[in-house]
């Protein structure tokens, strides 16, 4: 939506069985749909895209062409921007190279952090676990240091930011929990604590967590939940946890992995899919 709140921007997707690249607003308050047609050139015909308005732009994230999630296309990494206030597109040039454009391929997701990072996780046609970073005012990539266990592949998922969290809920992974190493959909729910206080892929605990507890203290607290829950291998994440993280710092970043069926509650800050 446009930062007023009263349009919607839809751009591409599929219809009648293959990639657009039409751009439609959506006037919330008239329900009029209008079909403005940019300048010059724009993106190409695609879907499982991601996009977010920041200042008066539409950024436009990657995604797929072809008219199939799985059986044909390519994916694509390419960034694009929209003016809002004279409706050209513009190929953004990112000042660094992509450290993991398999996050910015068809069916991932994209969550805006830090005011101005647009966070992607999985996606591809092969899918993919890598999480990336773009800085929507610096135009720069930035990729977390993954270490330890890492989420399931995964693409075709749905994200959103509660408070200091993102969660990642269900998708298509290659080997599905649960469904004997065979490709499938998987029902799992992942928790990325963003920093600055842990910044790790968890289980969402049954256990109340303190509030404004300093990451000194998450090792006590960390031991007394592996108590209460009787979990194993939980070990690694205690470590992971007893750093204090940083996002804007690509090598203080570490995740780690549980299947979960319970989640915090919080207000939604952002969250899209393509």
């Amino acid at each position: 939506a446009g930062e007023g709140g009263r349009t919607v921007w839809v751009f591409g997707g599929i219809s009648e069985g293959e990639s657009v690249a039409q751009l439609q607003a959506i006037d919330v308050e008239t329900g009029l749909v209008s079909t403005p047609v940019p300048p010059g050139e724009g993106p190409c015909a695609r879907f499982g895209h991601s996009a977010v308005v920041h200042g008066s732009k539409m950024w436009v994230f990657g995604g797929g062409t072809g008219s199939d999630l799985l059986r044909n296309g390519e994916d694509l990494s390419d960034v694009w921007a929209l003016d809002l206030e004279t409706l050209t597109w513009e190929e953004v040039v990112p000042a660094n190279s992509c450290p993991a454009p398999l996050a910015l391929g068809r069916c991932h997701t994209g969550c805006l952090v830090g005011g101005s990072k647009w966070l992607t996780f999985g996606g591809s046609l092969v899918q993919t676990e890598e999480v990336l970073w773009f800085d929507l005012e610096a135009r720069t990539f930035g990729a977390p240091l993954v270490r330890g266990e890492h989420c399931a592949k995964r693409f075709s998922h749905c994200a959103a930011v509660l408070g200091t969290k993102m969660y990642a809920f269900s998708g298509w992974s290659p080997c599905a929990p649960g469904s004997r190493g065979h490709a499938g959909v998987t029902a799992d729910l992942m928790r990325l604590e963003l920093a600055p206080t842990d910044g790790a892929w968890d289980a969402a605990p049954e256990v109340e967590e303190p509030e404004d507890m300093p990451p000194r203290h998450l090792m006590a607290y960390l031991q007394q939940v592996q108590q209460a829950l009787g979990l194993q291998g939980f070990e690694e994440i205690l470590g992971a946890y007893s750093q204090e993280l940083d996002l804007d710092d690509t090598d203080d970043d570490d995740f780690e992995s549980e299947e979960s069926s319970d989640a915090e509650s919080g207000d939604v800050m952002a969250g899209a899919e393509g």
